[in-house]
C-alpha cells in the first residue's frame, strides 16, 4: 500500500498545492495527537485518512457527504474486467472510462457519483478520502 499511497499523495500535490499542504499539516497535528495515526504514518504515508477497499461493487450516485465541501476524492481501480464500470456524473452528463489502471479524482461531496455497470471480470476500487470530523477535532478548515 504504501507505493499506492504514494501515487495518491503526488496526484494531490500537483492537482492542488494548497490542499496537500494542509492535509500535511492536519496529519501532523493528529499525529501528535493521536498515537494510532503516529503508528500508521509509520508504516503508511497517505495523507489522506480514509481508505475504502471495494470488491465487485457497483456504486449507486451518491455524494460523499462526510468529506469537506472542496476536499479530494481519490479514486483508482483494478482488476480483469476489460469493459464498463465507468464513473458516471449525471449533473455533467459525463462518463469516465475506469478501468483497471485508471485514477479518477473528483470532488465528491460536490459532484454526485457512481458506477455503472462493467462486463465479466473481477473489479476493484480503492477511494481515498479526508472527513469533515477529523479537520474540526484539529480546529483547521479543509482549503
Amino acid at each position: 500500500m504504501k507505493s499506492l499511497s504514494l501515487i495518491v499523495n503526488a496526484i494531490l500535490e500537483k492537482i492542488d498545492r494548497k490542499q496537500f499542504e494542509a492535509l500535511k499539516i492536519l496529519y501532523d497535528k493528529a499525529s501528535h495527537r493521536h498515537a494510532v495515526v503516529a503508528a500508521l504514518s509509520s508504516i503508511d504515508p497517505l495523507l489522506a485518512e480514509g481508505r475504502a477497499i471495494m470488491f465487485n461493487r457497483k456504486t449507486p450516485e451518491h455524494t460523499d457527504r462526510l468529506d469537506p465541501l472542496r476536499a479530494w476524492a481519490t479514486m483508482l481501480t483494478f482488476g480483469n474486467f476489460t469493459e464498463g464500470g465507468a464513473c458516471y456524473i449525471r449533473r455533467l452528463r459525463l462518463h469516465i472510462r475506469y478501468l483497471p489502471g485508471d485514477a479518477i479524482v473528483i470532488r465528491g461531496r460536490i459532484l454526485a457519483h457512481e458506477v455503472e455497470d462493467w462486463g465479466p471480470g473481477q473489479r476493484i476500487s480503492i477511494a481515498h478520502f479526508t472527513h469533515t470530523a477529523l479537520w474540526e477535532s484539529e480546529e483547521m478548515e479543509c482549503p
